[in-house]
This record gives structure tokens, C-alpha cells and sequence, in this order.
């Protein structure tokens, strides 16, 4: 990532290794800066899923909807699409607590009327946003693992 922070680099780490636990596999992060997507999963020399690791400072509960750059969820659409293959969205929040979703279960669609404008990295910086509800990511402990 361009503009990643040390804080942003150790909530990512803290996540890979969530995922390694949950979803018992290997954890590749991806070396090129300009990557669309932040790591990848290996099952027995096998690649099982891509993911991208969203951290918020927030509380897991504090708002309903989680803001992503259409941008982004585009690109793991088309991961998904073109690899056959999860693509996960891990969010660690503020209170601990990680949810995630296969995009490929994303229920709600990229619909234009619903983006947002949210300031990327000042406030005349702006992307079209989309707003997941929370409700569509999985809170559970030991979710399924990514199957090929």
C-alpha cells in the first residue's frame, strides 16, 4: 500500500494472523505496493482465497454500514469473477472484535445511487463510496474456511 502507516502495517499483520487461525491457512501478503488486494490464502500449495484488510478504529457496533471505495470493491469483484475464488474482506475493529465477508456473498449491489463521497486522504481528495451494512459481515469465531 502507497501511503501505509507502521499502525496500519501491524492492524494488518494482527489480521493475517486472524486468518491464518480462522481459516486455517497460509497468509501471503503481496509485495507490490500497488496490489489491488492485500494478501492471499495457501491450503496445501494451493491458493484458496484473496483478501483486503479494512481496520477501523471504531467499535464494531457504532455504526450500520461500513464505507468502501468502489474502487476497491470492484477490484475484488473482478478477483473473484476472473479466479473462481473467495475474496475476503476482514475488518479488525477498534473494540477487537474482526468480521469478514466473501464479497462474492455481498447482497447488495454497486448501485449509483447509493455511493457516498468520503474524503480519502484530505478533505478535497474524494472517491465514490460504497456502504456495506454490518450486517452482512460474519461475526462467527470459526467461520467456514474458504473452499476451492
Amino acid at each position: 500500500m502507497l501511503f501505509q502507516t507502521h499502525e496500519h502495517r501491524s492492524q494488518e499483520d494482527r489480521a493475517l494472523a486472524w486468518c491464518e487461525d480462522v481459516f486455517r491457512c497460509k497468509a501471503h501478503r503481496y509485495h507490490d505496493k500497488t496490489a489491488p488486494l492485500d494478501f492471499w490464502l495457501e491450503r496445501d500449495g494451493r491458493v484458496v482465497a484473496f483478501g483486503d484488510v479494512k481496520s477501523r478504529t471504531t467499535a464494531a457496533d457504532q455504526y450500520p454500514t461500513l464505507r468502501m471505495s468502489t474502487r476497491k470493491i470492484a477490484n475484488m469483484r473482478l478477483h473473484a469473477a476472473l479466479h473462481e475464488l473467495p475474496v475476503l474482506l476482514v475488518v479488525p475493529f477498534g473494540c477487537g472484535e474482526t468480521r469478514w465477508l466473501d464479497v462474492r456473498d455481498l447482497d447488495t449491489p454497486l448501485d449509483v445511487t447509493k455511493w457516498v463521497r468520503r474524503a480519502h486522504r484530505a478533505t478535497n481528495d474524494t472517491e465514490p463510496a460504497f456502504e456495506i451494512p454490518l450486517r452482512q459481515l460474519r461475526k462467527a469465531k470459526s467461520p467456514p474456511p474458504p473452499k476451492r
